[in-house]
């Protein structure tokens, strides 16, 4: 699933962000007791639209980067970081990863047919951007996230996302291994490698 890009050759960039993601992320923060210390964090400028939106609607592209710093501004490890994401993985399992769970119910699938989903995934998620998923042996592929430089800059995003992946390839395999890709997030990249058994 290669890179799509503009009529210029570029990723455009994003401008949107879900509301389900991050009101499941702020959920998780508040079942593991982090949610006092993350709202210290959160700019008062963005309590009231983050805390009071509506599941299923855009929020700003800025508020969704606002609230990945008061996450990351906690100093969780991150294995704390990754457990959150796999918090938040299941949490929306039965929204924007629906059709993947009912598919991953079907005998026969595979990662790979999530790893095909990703597009879709992404954009019910982030508007801009544009994801590539490249495969790299038969139970191996690379995972790429282009134009959100502002969130790979935020280890918590790498690491909670990378949380929500491992918990969303449970559906389709014994077991998923994610790592980040050091070189891609040095170029703005978010990118994992992804191997399964």
């Amino acid at each position: 699933m290669p890179l799509e890009v503009g009529p210029d050759g570029a990723v455009p960039a994003a401008k949107r962000f879900r509301s389900t993601m991050i009101g499941a992320s702020v959920l998780a923060m508040r079942t593991l007791g982090h949610f006092d210390a993350y709202l210290k964090h959160l700019p008062a400028e963005h309590r009231e639209t983050i805390l009071g939106s509506v599941a299923g609607t855009w929020l700003e592209y800025r508020v969704g980067v606002a609230h990945y710093c008061a996450a990351d501004a906690l100093g969780l490890t991150n294995e704390e970081q990754l457990e959150i994401g796999r918090d938040v993985g299941r949490r929306v399992h039965s929204t924007i990863f629906g059709t993947i769970a009912k598919l991953a119910k079907t005998a026969g699938v595979t990662p790979w047919t999530g790893l095909a989903q990703q597009k879709r995934l992404w954009s019910a998620t982030i508007d801009g951007g544009a994801v590539a998923v490249y495969k790299l042996g038969p139970k191996e592929a690379r995972f790429e996230a282009h134009g959100v430089p502002e969130l790979v800059a935020i280890p918590y995003f790498r690491n909670a996302f990378r949380g929500i992946y491992v918990r969303g390839s449970e559906l389709f395999c014994k077991k998923m291994y994610v790592s980040e890709i050091a070189s891609c997030t040095q170029r703005g990249i978010v990118g994992y490698r992804l191997a399964w058994v």
